[in-house]
């Protein structure tokens, strides 16, 4: 039972079988270890009858009942409390010793399966010496040197037809247990090397019904994008995100699909997040500009060269279509797989929430050759040969789109690029909202103005509210210290979320209660940790450096 129940228990934290491959494998050697007991433990009249015992056999029955109890001693005693300790501190433990709210069930089941770990070592225990005890007994008792004559007490009490019926349960039982186990132990084996060693990180290449054209190296770039978009009347841009569990990428061990039905919520893409893609070629275009300087031609501007974002220099554009200018940004390679390289675009200040933009790549050429990178597929099947019979019906308002709005934006902004004249300089061009501003900020603002609005009354008192779970002192003058006090502390804060605690990992905003607190609102704790350097704690509290020299300012820096 203690192996199941850490089956179940580890598959709960983690939801993959893999985690369980010890302890499954742990179960098909007890249940073997079950039948070969009753094989070579059986009643004395049967066990002289049975003409299948040979020598050899009966040495492998004693070798596999011997086996199990050795592997619980191990196992129960040493290596199963080490991890669940080490599982318990390393992820469900908070910084001042308290368990996680959300893992509280887990952790007591790990504690109660420890104890009943150690109940099975003692019991191992005490039957392993009641059997040496048998053997000397043996060794000065002769007559009852036959290993089978064990059992003969039982033989007082049980007749054999009631041992038949026992055993042939008992081994119809093992048996089954053992096959099931077998099936559980395979398949965490095959999940152990799908995750860890066969994971390669693939996903759809090709173009599909769900996937942008216009970057075919991953299904869901170029992102963002307006083809993750719905037309929608409700919401204060007219569109609504519409990503598909399809879209996302699998993870390691191929999870399956994901949906994220609070993205869909929005009515356009964070003005403040990463914008990504690919074009082909433009990897050796990084690789050649970091072994060589070159000033002459368009390339990616990185942290470094953000005023040259805005030029002709420029290799990647972002455009304000709805402003008709450019935006200053930084593009850098993310090349952390060199097998599937990723342009990452951070613009230098937040976009504008509600606006329209478009990212285009310009002239991209290999320097090393001195030829153009072609376009992108999706480029060439919506500008450049277009067939109006091999292109989907979004797509074809893409292109209106794109003819209509943002090339002549693209036109007046850069003046330099000239489609009409050279269409293939522009090689890739994507376009995408951002969120509106009551849509990404009005749910969060009415959140802070409703807790200061509550924290600020008259019946609030911090000191009710405050509370101080452990605090630890550091010794300075220790290499490598750097932290003279650990305060771990907790709060109340208005609650907002729609749950909490036991076996809650996950919560939402609830949206009822957002903006309308009542004077009686639940509260909930808000663990915090303060660090005090070693710097300041010199400054302030040391005598001797206040007398060379105090701290005037401390700059403090936090995140949730």
């Amino acid at each position: 039972p203690s192996l199941v129940i850490l089956m179940l228990l580890f598959y709960n934290l983690t939801g993959r079988v893999w985690s369980f491959s010890v302890f499954a494998g742990h179960l098909f050697l007890t249940c073997i270890a079950g039948i070969a007991s009753l094989r070579f433990y059986s009643h004395p009249e049967v066990l002289l009858n049975d003409n299948m015992f040979s020598t050899r056999l009966r040495k492998f029955l004693f070798f596999l009942t011997c086996l199990s109890p050795i592997a619980d001693i191990i196992l129960y005693s040493c290596i199963y409390p080490t991890y669940c300790e080490e599982l318990v501190e390393k992820l469900f433990l908070e910084s001042d010793g308290t368990t996680v709210p959300e893992y509280d069930r887990q952790v007591r089941w790990l504690k109660w399966t420890g104890i009943l770990g150690y109940m099975i070592v003692a019991a191992r225990m005490l039957v392993g010496s009641l059997f040496w005890m048998s053997l000397a007994i043996m060794k000065m008792a002769p007559e009852h040197s036959q290993l089978h004559s064990i059992p003969r007490m039982g033989a007082l009490v049980w007749p054999v037809d009631r041992v038949m019926l026992v055993r042939k349960v008992a081994m119809f039982y093992l048996t089954c247990a053992s096959i099931v186990s077998l099936v559980c132990f395979g398949w965490a084996l095959y999940d152990t090397v799908e995750y860890f060693i066969g994971w390669t990180g693939t996903v759809r290449q090709r173009p599909g019904p769900y996937c942008d054209i216009m970057d075919v190296s991953e299904c869901m770039l170029p992102f963002p994008s307006f083809h993750y978009m719905l037309p929608s009347k409700s919401s204060p841009t007219g569109y609504r995100v519409n990503l598909l569990p399809d879209l996302l990428p699998p993870v390691q061990g191929r999870v399956g699909k994901f949906d994220l039905p609070f993205l869909n919520e929005m009515d356009g893409f964070s003005p403040a997040g990463p914008i990504l893609f690919y074009l082909n070629g433009m990897k050796e275009i990084c690789d050649h500009a970091k072994q060589h300087q070159v000033d002459n031609v368009t390339r990616i501007m990185g942290p470094s060269d953000i005023e040259l974002s805005t030029t002709d220099k420029s290799l990647t554009l972002l455009l304000d279509v709805d402003a008709k200018e450019l935006v200053a940004h930084s593009a850098e390679m993310d090349d952390f797989d060199p097998r599937r390289p990723m342009m990452l675009i951070s613009p230098a200040r937040p976009l504008k929430h509600g606006h329209h933009y478009a990212v285009a790549v310009f002239n991209a050429t290999n320097l090393t050759s001195g030829e153009r990178l072609p376009p992108s597929f999706g480029m060439e099947k919506l500008l450049l040969y277009v067939n109006s019979t091999d292109i989907e019906k979004n797509d074809i308002e893409r292109r209106s789109r794109f003819l209509k709005k943002v090339i002549p934006a693209l036109h007046d902004a850069a003046e330099w690029i000239s489609f009409s004249r050279d269409p293939m300089s522009l090689q890739l061009l994507f376009d995408f909202p951002t969120a509106s501003r009551k849509t990404q900020l009005e749910t969060i603002r009415h959140v802070r103005n409703s807790a200061m609005r509550e924290i600020n009354g008259k019946s609030w008192k911090w000191s009710e509210h405050v509370r101080m779970n452990d605090m630890k002192d550091s010794d300075c003058l220790a290499d490598g210290t750097n932290i003279a006090r650990t305060i771990d502390a907790e709060l109340d804060v208005p609650w907002f979320l729609d749950g909490f605690g036991q076996d809650q990992r996950g919560a939402f905003l609830d949206l009822d209660t957002v903006g309308h607190r009542k004077p009686d609102s639940i509260l909930g704790s808000a663990k915090f940790s303060i660090q005090v350097p070693c710097s300041v704690w010199a400054g302030i509290v040391s005598q001797s450096a206040i007398k060379s020299k105090s701290i005037k300012a401390v700059m403090e820096h936090g995140h949730s």
